[in-house]
């Protein structure tokens, strides 16, 4: 179960990468223009597949946000 206070959202897997100590996960999400996830590998967590939907959620001091860069499209 998601924390309280965690920022919930639907979404769709759109890449996983494997790395040495955890996944990569970037997912297409309502109202993120980006989305990546870490993974830690070893979290008794199934292994995404691109295409599948899927719920993300995380806590505000967890996130890191960026500002899109000027020229950018939306």
């Amino acid at each position: 179960s998601s924390a309280e206070g965690a920022t919930r959202v639907k979404a769709v897997i759109k890449e996983v990468i494997y790395h040495s100590d955890h996944l990569r996960v970037a997912v297409d999400a309502e109202g993120c223009s980006e989305l990546v996830a870490r993974l830690p590998h070893g979290a008794d967590l199934a292994v995404p597949r691109a295409g599948e939907a899927c719920q993300v959620s995380w806590l505000s001091r967890n996130a890191l946000a960026f500002a899109k860069p000027q020229g950018s499209a939306a």
